[in-house]
């Protein structure tokens, strides 16, 4: 009897840590086949606390109550085949109901009527036992596709529990056997465990190559924001754009096409992996809703397909010709009117995902923001040619007018220059938004499964915590293995964690208290705090503060954090040694602030990612 107590007091804490970890991840994935798993390990474990009551009190009632809550955890798997098979229809659930009923009517009768008590849990046990190899067999197909480690044990958890659950009306009864079947117990529910906690691993590894992912994406992002933003020559800018799409995308073919609203066509400008024939097929592609590339222009939306060899198109033998499969085609759009398309094509059939296509859509607009500004240029210069050719005609004789025509000229100078700044800008401002949404999404998208985890892995700890002082004998290799496996967890978590904040105070606008500052006394007290720090020791620092400069209202934190990274910045541009000058004083009225350093300077390149 003594190692009956334990032996089911530790598989009932197993099982309740199973429930815990799948409620959890009923909550991130909403699945109801998941909910009605947790829902029956929940009962399993409160099957087996009332087994510790009965081993007292020996009472008719306490086994009815202990054959009910088994005939309820039935009923749970039972749910769950339902949602695997036919969610939808009120008679499969009304049906699992009515078995849940007729194994309680038949433990009633075991248990009031028979004085069969173990008898009493045959139709409940068969039920258990045929639900947990059904759901066994259920994750191996959902997972087919996926190289997971977790889908043995998590499979053999499910499997051993069903079969363990058959025999249960036979070999309970035997003295001998109790303790082992509990024993079993307890080492089917760590199998299942284990499975969980390598399957919550392999989930923050994925989760962590999307952020990787995502961080690459951003950079690719960057970087074509910086092609467009650097030239106003569209022919380099859409080859320059459309080398960095294919290297990221990883396609084979891919070209832009620009629209002729005029001659209702679209024409193929750049272009790379086509066939010369292809290509000739593709110059000029009338504008049609039955070609992909026309649904595209009128709807102003991302198309693609796995095998457009199906699809009903104008173009279907010439892409079959090609050997195309997959194809995605995107709108290049400024202030939501369509300007060309950008098409990518595969010979494989290569599926898109959603984040992939979110990218492309994004670059899409970039460039369709290039290619308007790429139009208003040559029509400045197209007006700068004609005004110097009417110079040119009327100078001889009209020197007045040639004047005030060359006042023209200098003011259209002057709007390009304004125009290229503004584009400029709006690059810029652009290029910063997206990051800062895309920053806050994928921080708070990444932080819920990261918590949930962090529960699981805590729960578990405190669990095997209690084995290891409960059976001194466990083998202490394996032990230290599964303690080793959750450290390992924990510290990621941690990890992964601090970058997620990260990107969140990146992503999030600072709010600034402002309140009557002494600009002298926030100047004085950085430079001293400066002076404590190594990579400072080298540096010189001359302080010229004008005494009678006004308070001015002022967040001071969040300007010491500038001043930090000024003065930081200034040291590592002089290595060895120099001079720091930091001076205040009053011009027209404003608070003036100098800081120069003897340092090389900042690269001319540099300077324009400067904001």
């Amino acid at each position: 009897m003594h190692w009956i107590i334990p032996a089911i007091s530790i598989d009932c804490g197993f099982k309740f840590a199973v429930a815990l970890i799948l409620f959890v991840r009923y909550f991130e994935t909403k699945d109801k086949v998941i909910f009605w798993w947790s829902m029956g390990w929940l009962f399993f474990g409160l099957h087996n606390t009332i087994e510790l009551s009965i081993l007292d009190r020996n009472l008719e009632w306490l086994w009815f109550f202990k054959h009910t809550v088994w005939a309820f955890t039935a009923v749970a798997f039972l749910e769950s085949m339902v949602y695997m098979k036919r969610p939808n229809l009120k008679i499969w659930h009304i049906a699992s109901a009515l078995v849940g009923i007729g194994a309680i009517v038949s433990s009633y009768v075991g248990v009031f009527l028979i004085k069969e008590w173990y008898a009493a849990t045959i139709p409940t046990s068969f039920l258990n036992g045929l639900g947990f190899i059904a759901c066994a067999f259920y994750f191996l197909k959902i997972t087919k596709e996926k190289k997971s480690a977790a889908r043995l044990p998590i499979f053999l958890g499910f499997f051993l529990n069903g079969v363990h659950n058959l025999d249960y009306p036979f070999l309970r009864p035997l003295a001998w056997f109790a303790p082992i079947g509990f024993s079993l117990g307890v080492v089917f529910a760590i199998i299942f465990a284990i499975g969980l906690i390598m399957l919550s691993t392999e989930e923050l590894k994925r989760q962590r190559e999307e952020s990787q992912k995502f961080a690459r994406d951003l950079f690719a992002l960057n970087a074509i924001n910086t092609i467009v933003g650097r030239s106003l020559n569209l022919e380099k800018i859409l080859n320059d754009v459309l080398d960095k799409v294919v290297d990221l995308i990883k396609m084979e073919m891919a070209g832009v096409m620009l629209l002729d609203r005029e001659n209702k066509c679209l024409s193929l400008t750049v272009c790379r992996g086509f066939s010369k024939e292809f290509i000739q097929t593709l110059k000029r592609t009338r504008l049609d809703k039955k070609t992909f590339v026309g649904q595209i222009v009128y709807t102003g939306k991302t198309i693609y397909t796995v095998d457009i060899t199906k699809e009903p198109t104008i173009l279907k033998e010439a892409f079959k010709k090609e050997e195309v499969h997959s194809f995605i085609g995107v709108p290049l759009k400024s202030k939501d009117k369509v300007l060309g398309v950008m098409t990518l094509a595969s010979q494989d059939y290569r599926p898109f995902s959603q984040p992939e296509i979110q990218l492309l859509t994004s670059i899409g607009s970039t460039v369709g923001v290039a290619i308007e500004n790429s139009k208003l240029y040559e029509k400045v210069k197209k007006w700068s040619r004609e005004l110097e050719r009417i110079i040119e005609e009327r100078t001889k004789d009209l020197t007045d007018s040639r004047k005030a025509t060359l006042n023209i000229l200098e003011d259209i100078n002057e709007a390009y220059g304004e125009l290229k700044e503004t584009q400029a800008q709006l690059v810029r401002r652009e290029r910063l938004a997206a990051i800062g949404q895309m920053a806050a999404i994928v921080g708070h998208e990444l932080r819920n499964p990261l918590t949930s985890i962090k529960m699981s892995v805590y729960y578990l700890s405190k669990k095997l915590a209690e084995i290891a002082q409960k059976f001194t004998q466990l083998d202490s290799k394996h032990l230290t293995r599964f303690t080793k496996i959750i450290q390992d967890i924990e510290k990621e978590i941690k990890r992964a964690s601090g970058i997620i904040t990260n990107i969140l105070e990146f992503s999030r606008p600072p709010k600034l208290i402002l309140s009557p500052t002494d600009m002298n006394i926030v100047l004085e007290e950085t430079i001293n705090s400066a002076k404590e720090k190594s990579w400072l020791k080298h540096i010189e620092i001359i302080k010229k503060l004008d005494p009678s400069i006004p308070k001015v209202p002022l967040d001071s934190f969040r300007f010491r954090q500038v001043l930090d990274n000024i003065i930081l910045n200034a040291s590592q541009a002089m290595p060895k040694e120099g001079k720091l000058t930091v001076q205040t004083s009053t011009v027209n009225n404003k608070l003036e602030i100098k800081i120069t350093d003897t340092g090389v300077g900042i690269s001319k390149e540099n300077l324009e990612r400067v904001f």
